[in-house]
Parts: C-alpha cells; sequence; structure tokens
C-alpha cells in the first residue's frame, strides 16, 4: 500500500518539475506478487478506496468473471458500511448498456441542476469505484454506442476520470483474456495520455517462479513503458500458524469441553482439527453434528 502511494507521488513530483531521474521514464504502475493468503486482494481493494477516498480519483477494478464481479461488490460495501463510509463512496458495476446509460444520465440531471449552486455536479454521481470483467469493459463502457451528444461527451468525460486501474488476480483470467489485458490497460493509459492526465495501474499476480519470469513477464504486461524492478513488489507471506497441544482434564466431561474450546477457536477466526485416538464413525459424526 505504501509503495502504491509512494510511487504514484514521485511520478507527479517528476512531471511537475520537467526532470526525470536516471533518464528513465518514472512510473506509478506496480506489479504486486504474492502466495495465497499475502493479501493480494485485502491491498487492492485498500488502494483501490484510499485512490477514492484520499485522492478524490475513480477507480476501474478489473476481475476475472461474473462470480469474482458480484463478491468483490459485496466486499467493497461490507467494508465501506462497516466503516461508514457508504454515503461518500459510491461502487457500481459494468454489466450493461443500461447501467452505464443510467450513471450518465443521472450525472447530466444532476450537472444541470447543480449549475447554479456552484457543487460538484455531474462528477458528484458517478461511482467512484467501477468493477468490471474485461468483456464488460470492451463491450459497454469503451464499446458502448450512444447517438445523443451528450450522452456521448459523458461518457468520453467520464472514462478519462478512471485515472487508477486494478487488476485482481491476474492468472485467475482466462488465457484468452489475459493475452488481451495488457491492450486493455494501454487503452486507458493512451486515452488519459491524449489529455495529459496521470494514470496508475496496480496489477496483482501469484509469486512467480524465479526473478528472470518477473523480468519477462513485467514488460508484456505493462507494454507501453518497461517495468523496472522497482515496480515489481514482493508480498509478504501469511505467517504460518503455531502448533500446540493441551491436556484435558474435567469432571463435566470431555465433549463439552472440546465443543466450548471449538467454538471459542472458530469465534476469533482459528482454524481448528479435532484429533481423538481410536474414534469411531458413529462418534465422529455425533461431534460433526454437535459442532455445526
Amino acid at each position: 500500500f505504501e509503495r502504491f502511494r509512494d510511487s504514484y507521488r514521485e511520478v507527479i513530483a517528476a512531471f511537475g518539475s520537467m526532470r526525470v531521474a536516471d533518464g528513465t521514464e518514472p512510473s506509478a504502475d506496480l506489479l504486486a506478487l504474492g502466495d495465497p493468503g499475502s493479501g493480494r486482494t485485502t491491498g487492492a481493494v485498500a488502494c483501490a478506496i484510499y485512490s477514492a477516498l484520499v485522492r478524490g480519483q475513480r477507480v476501474l477494478y478489473i476481475v476475472p468473471d461474473a462470480i469474482r464481479q458480484a463478491s468483490t461488490r459485496s466486499r467493497f460495501e461490507k467494508f465501506l458500511s462497516d466503516v461508514g463510509l457508504q454515503h461518500y463512496l459510491g461502487v457500481g458495476v459494468v454489466s450493461d448498456e443500461n447501467a452505464i446509460e443510467g450513471w450518465l444520465r443521472s450525472a447530466i440531471r444532476n450537472a444541470a441542476s447543480a449549475s447554479d449552486t456552484g457543487t460538484e455536479g455531474e462528477v458528484g454521481v458517478l461511482p467512484h469505484i467501477v468493477i468490471s470483467t474485461p468483456e464488460n469493459l470492451e463491450r459497454h463502457l469503451y464499446g458502448a454506442v450512444f447517438h445523443e451528444p451528450g450522452l456521448f461527451e459523458a461518457l468520453r468525460r467520464f472514462i478519462l476520470l478512471l485515472e487508477v486501474v486494478i487488476v485482481d488476480d491476474f492468472m485467475e483470467f482466462a488465457d484468452a483474456v489475459r493475452s488481451h489485458l495488457p491492450f486493455l490497460l494501454d487503452k486507458q493509459r493512451l486515452i488519459l495520455a491524449a489529455e495529459s492526465l496521470p494514470v496508475q495501474v496496480l496489477v496483482t499476480c501469484p509469486r512467480l517462479a524465479s526473478i528472470a519470469q518477473e523480468e519477462v513477464f513485467g514488460p508484456r504486461l505493462y507494454t507501453m513503458k518497461r517495468l523496472r524492478r522497482a515496480n515489481i513488489v514482493n508480498l509478504r507471506p501469511r505467517p504460518s500458524a503455531k502448533a500446540w497441544r493441551v491436556d484435558l482434564g474435567t469432571r463435566a466431561g470431555i465433549s463439552d469441553t472440546v465443543r466450548h474450546l471449538v467454538l471459542w477457536c472458530l469465534r476469533r477466526g482459528l482454524e481448528v482439527v479435532l484429533y481423538r485416538k481410536g474414534i469411531g464413525d458413529l462418534e465422529r459424526e455425533n461431534q460433526r453434528q454437535m459442532l455445526t
């Protein structure tokens, strides 16, 4: 998360001073590598919310399929509700042209009513975090066709607002889609570059087998610019669990003691394995029913 924040600041500072250190083009893009449980998705969600809430940017969050699209939206909405931010950040899903058209028409109406008050207007009603699959993105956002001039112009302005692009779990995409993703990322870069606007891309991926693979993978993923070693972030693995053994003795009976111990662990998010010597099928089934 800190690397995501700092890399963007470095790029803005470099362009602001019209000076590029070491003769290399600065890049705020990051490739985050980590094993399962290292926090790839948690980090991506945190970066998305930070971009929207602190930097005031719109975020395009790309996921592999419709199932992940729905679960990611639920995850964002639950977190925002838990911390009381649901009234400040909106989350939208690119599902069809009607969804996009609804956002744009609401934005146009809001802009018209806010023109005399000096409020945020059009930008204020558009979702801050837009979740989409690559297919829906190509078909319903970039490929949307609106014959009304006002809608088309509102669509163009909306796409220009998407200054942060996050691709969650790159290796989970289908092979053909994975091959197309670099060109999709470059499309958004080119659109914003035409207006001299910055864009930051974060891609999460399982850890690769070697540094050589990372150095090949990065430039293939980021086709418009060479991804430097500094832009590859290796996430820390999840801390390994500690094993412990307890000898139980109680007059109330072993089953009640085990049940309370297991429930205590489960309430704290701890995984539990029950092991008893010589347990039979009937007793195993009784334990299962008791614990469920």
